[in-house]
């Protein structure tokens, strides 16, 4: 289908036009994302995606509730269309259970299940899931798959001991502990 002119296509509350069309796969993934930042009293934020078009398969966010912000990395293990639709189901399912309130490591469980009942351990996706309660600074953190988490204070950057554990989607059932 042809694109409707620029000054037509964005109505109230559209956003920012783009300056290249998406894939299907990158619209999809679009849709996932946060906001470009996020600036509590406690906290700054921002994350970028490049090039946002041609993504398929990475997603991060940083959903607030009361006190407690979550940082999420997620990462389907292909790059094509197919990734995107991974994704969005990892993301869908850990959205889902934090919703439901359930704590770090059930969010991943919620994933795995999620992907394995889809793809039988065919596919699976990448995710670490950092929980901070910004009251006290304290710090949860469940890492599955390949993602790392590092901690930047002043100049100084340091590897926090996560465990390596089995990435959503490969066997039923599987278990990552969340680390304090």
């Amino acid at each position: 289908p042809r694109a409707a002119p620029r000054a037509a296509a964005r109505g109230a509350g559209a956003g920012p036009a783009r300056s290249q069309r998406a894939t299907l796969a990158g619209g999809w993934h679009w849709q996932l994302l946060p906001g470009r930042g996020c600036r509590p009293p406690e906290s700054q934020l921002a994350a970028h995606a490049e090039p946002a078009n041609q993504v398929h398969a990475d997603n991060f966010a940083w959903p607030q509730d009361g006190d407690q912000l979550i940082l999420s990395v997620t990462d389907a293990a292909r790059h094509d269309r197919g990734a995107s639709l991974l994704t969005t189901l990892a993301v869908t399912a850990l959205r889902n259970a934090r919703r439901a309130e359930l704590d770090l490591a059930d969010q991943v469980a919620m994933a795995d299940q999620a992907v394995y009942a889809h793809h039988q351990g065919k596919q699976y996706v990448s995710t670490l899931l950092v929980g901070i309660d910004l009251t006290s600074g304290r710090a949860t953190a469940v890492r599955a798959g390949s993602p790392r988490l590092f901690i930047l204070r002043g100049d100084q950057a340091r590897l926090p001991p996560l465990a390596h554990q089995l990435p959503p989607g490969i066997f039923e059932g599987t278990q990552a502990p969340a680390y304090h």
